[in-house]
Order: structure tokens, then sequence, then C-alpha cells
């Protein structure tokens, strides 16, 4: 009997070796959607279309659409718009006891960094508005041209403007 196709050359696969990448997403990643799920493989990318939500460790992401980039570690969420051109779905995001309704959002999960445009979130008992949001990783957030009021709409009747805020989750806004 020929053995000889059984037999591995242990050199030539040293040789070929390359190292796994290490994923920056080290927990389960549970996603659904009602319309449906669409994976590309060779860019390592998902897309979740309608009702579409993500859970992963302490975050929750819902939207209209979401895509992950597991490459970049990039997730991104934003609002579909229906057959008369009205927009449904608006981003919302929760992590711990924070959360943010928004126009449109990304957030990077290995560094805990997120990005957000139009976002309302409610701090203490009354609602921050910001036109540009950066949450840092440490759950302090930046927010450019925005207010703090007690009118919980989404377009206020009145509130404090400002150009520029840190927000300091419990603690204040500066």
């Amino acid at each position: 009997r020929d053995d000889s196709l059984f037999r591995v050359d242990s050199t030539s696969a040293l040789r070929n070796w390359k190292p796994v990448k290490k994923s920056a997403i080290s927990s389960k990643v549970e996603y659904q959607s009602t319309d449906s799920i669409s994976l590309d493989l060779a860019r390592q990318k998902v897309y979740l279309y309608r009702d579409a939500e993500i859970k992963y460790e302490k975050i929750i992401q819902k939207a209209a659409y979401i895509e992950i980039d597991f490459n970049s570690s990039i997730l991104s969420a934003k609002p579909l718009q229906d057959s008369t051109g009205k927009e449904f779905g608006k981003p919302e995001f929760t992590e711990g006891d924070q959360s943010f309704r928004s126009e449109k959002m990304e957030y990077n999960f290995k560094t805990r960094k997120g990005l957000i445009k139009n976002v309302i979130t409610q701090e203490g008992e009354g609602y921050l508005h910001g036109e540009v949001v950066k949450k840092m990783d440490n759950d302090v957030s930046n927010m450019l041209h925005g207010g703090y009021t007690t009118c919980n709409l989404d377009h206020p009747h009145f509130s404090i403007q400002f150009t520029k805020a840190k927000v300091i989750p419990e603690n204040k806004i500066v």
C-alpha cells in the first residue's frame, strides 16, 4: 500500500503558516431583522434590513438598517425611507443605563467609541440634544451644537443652548 498521499511535509506546512487575525469582537453577537440579513463573507460584513437589532455584551443597537464590518469593528446604523420618502427606524443605542436616539451613528466595538449625528438622550430629569456627539470609551460624551431641556419632544419648545459641551454621565454637563 502506498500511503505517500497521507504524509505531511511539516516544514512546508510551517513555511506557509499565517497567524490567524484575532477578532476585535470577543463576545457573542446576537442579531435579527424582520426583512432580511445579508452576509458578505469576502468582506466580512453583515447587513440587516428593517427592525434590525444587535445585542453585544451590554450594548443594544436598533435601527431600520444596520451594517457590521468585522474587519474594522465598526457598526453603522441609520433609518430607511418608505415609498413616500418618509424616514423610519431611526437608530436607538443603549449601553448599560445610557441610551441615545439619533439620525445616524457609527460605533467601534474595539475602541468603544462612537460618532452620533443629531442625538437625543435623557440625562437626569432633562434631555440633551446634540448635532454631533462623540461617545468616548469612558462613557464621557463630547457634543457640538446642542441644548439641554426638560421638554421630551424631538423639537423642544425651550432649551439652554450650547456650542460645545462635555457630558459626564450622572455627574455634570460642562
